[in-house]
């Protein structure tokens, strides 16, 4: 199964959608944040892909939450776009939440850098910012649970 991590589109519609055309087989769609328009908008022209969506702390008013939590394959996703945890000073209290979580899988943005790690059975990712960088990520679950983590410029 592959999913696609976006984050920090900053009104960039255009390179959100080559994002989701460039990965047809990504069926989820993760939106860590600041974005929220432009992923509703994709959302509508994507019906056959399921987004999941959190605001960041360019999305004043968005009534979505600033955290998320799926079972996907086998694998428990923690996803965020990470000013809440204050990432951009490090990321110990992001991985707190998502051990308290249960998690196998961080996503995180905010940084606008991309990020992987594992630590302690715990996959830790940031797509970077699509929007500023033309960033994105995929992650790949096989159906025994394993995963990869890719990160990705356009």
């Amino acid at each position: 199964m592959r999913l696609l991590v976006v984050a920090d589109v900053h009104g960039r519609l255009g390179d959100l959608l080559d994002a989701i055309d460039s990965q047809p087989e990504a069926r989820h769609v993760f939106c860590l944040g600041d974005g929220v328009e432009q992923y509703e908008e994709a959302a509508a022209l994507y019906p056959d892909r399921h987004f999941h969506i959190v605001r960041g702390n360019c999305d004043p008013g968005a009534h979505y939450p600033t955290f998320g939590e799926i079972v996907l394959g086998g694998v428990t996703i923690v996803y965020t776009h990470g000013h809440m945890e204050h990432v951009k000073y490090g990321l110990e209290t992001a991985i707190e939440v998502a051990r308290t979580h249960g998690a196998d899988l961080l996503l995180y943005g905010h940084t606008h850098v991309q990020h992987r790690d594992y630590e302690d059975g715990l996959h830790i990712f940031n797509p970077g910012s699509v929007g500023y960088r033309g960033q994105y990520g995929v992650v790949d679950i096989t159906p025994n649970g394993q995963m990869m983590t890719i990160g990705i410029t356009l």
